[in-house]
């Protein structure tokens, strides 16, 4: 069960959608002294930002009391807002693929109901499917734009995993696959196998070739005791281990993900819920940049850093009352944190901008 609670704090029905204007119709050249304007909507709208369109414009949902939901671009330096998508239902999560052209939505319309719908950067539909669980966990592989994997949680706790290949071609089902998964290679994912010691608080970390058997037996493990892990690029991943569930620090291991060594290691405070559990927030890694939490003053307050992977040099931006999620500008210019994104912060100047008023 903490693993389960783990992964809900990790992963924040589809009706018609209307077709949204080109992405590059409102381009703005984007210059250094030009301000940052917030989102201008009546008093009784409540918007939620949910991610980025491009490097200029944001996406914000406004949520409907006939439960439908609309996605709007927001362009940062003129302020004004578009039209994007409409489905129904509530939306919990935006996922663009490597390249912004395609964004998968998560939709929820009830505790076992949920929709994943994709649409490309016109607002056009390109997939729906309905989905019977609890949540489902959605990963684009970064080496091929139309392709995903999805990890559905049912309400049994039983597993199972979809490899999605837009465009035609038969979605792969693979049962018992864990819910969690991160793509550490073109064809290759790795996952947590608690199939040992399910109620545990770590695992051994396996890989999977999506083009073999699946079998938690006789994939390849990796490392052994791993509380959480992240697929970063076509270099890296992370791992997240402590020596002892007793122990106050965790220990971050960065692999080649070549030869699967470790290249760095560092270590951080390690998140503890009221409960005592052990837990890991988001973060986010782009370009060789790593931004993440580190809790201080007892997990009251929380250091957002900056650690520059080659030369493992760490930067404190600022420190925040929440670990909320983190979400890096294609361009690496700016990041949206906050518990409803709503806080822009430029990393080059620390400057923040609320974009929500």
């Amino acid at each position: 069960m903490v693993y389960l609670c783990m992964l809900f704090l990790l992963t924040a029905c589809v009706g018609d959608v209307d077709q949204g204007q080109r992405k590059d119709t409102e381009s703005v050249p984007v210059q250094d002294s030009l301000a940052v304007k917030a989102i201008e909507v009546e008093s009784s709208v409540n918007p939620e930002v949910v991610g980025w369109f491009d490097s200029d414009h944001i996406l914000y949902n406004v949520s409907e009391g006939n439960s439908k939901s609309s996605l709007f671009r927001h362009h940062l330096y003129s302020g004004k807002s578009t039209f994007f998508a409409s489905v129904n239902g509530i939306i919990e999560a935006v996922y663009p693929n490597e390249n912004y052209s395609l964004f998968a939505v998560k939709v929820s319309e009830s505790y076992a109901e949920k929709t994943l719908f994709i649409v490309d950067e016109h607002g056009t539909e390109i997939l729906s499917k309905s989905i019977e669980g609890v949540d489902f966990s959605f990963s684009w592989n970064p080496y091929e734009d139309t392709t995903a994997a999805l990890g559905i949680l049912d309400e049994t706790f039983n597993t199972q995993l979809y490899m999605i290949h837009l465009g035609g071609e038969e979605w792969e089902t693979v049962m018992d696959f864990p819910y969690y998964s991160q793509w550490i290679g073109k064809e290759n994912l790795a996952y947590l196998n608690w199939k040992d010691n399910p109620y545990g608080f770590k695992a051994p970390l396996n890989e999977w070739h999506v083009a073999s058997p699946f079998s938690l037996d006789s994939d390849q493990r990796l490392h052994d005791e791993v509380i959480m892990f992240y697929g970063l690029s076509s270099d890296y991943y992370l791992t997240v281990s402590t020596e002892e569930e007793s122990h106050l620090t965790s220990r971050f291991q960065l692999h080649d993900l070549n030869t699967k060594e470790p290249l760095e290691e560092w270590e951080s405070p390690s998140f503890m819920t009221e409960s005592g559990d052990w837990w890991v927030p988001e973060l986010s890694y782009q370009n060789n940049v790593l931004y993440y939490y580190e809790p201080i003053s007892d997990n009251s307050r929380f250091s957002l850093v900056m650690l520059e992977i080659k030369s493992m040099e760490k930067q404190e931006l600022d420190i925040f009352s929440e670990a909320s999620s983190i979400k890096i500008s294609p361009d690496g210019q700016f990041i949206l944190i906050g518990e409803k994104l709503d806080i822009l912060l430029n990393v080059e100047t620390d400057e923040s901008d609320l974009l929500i008023p």
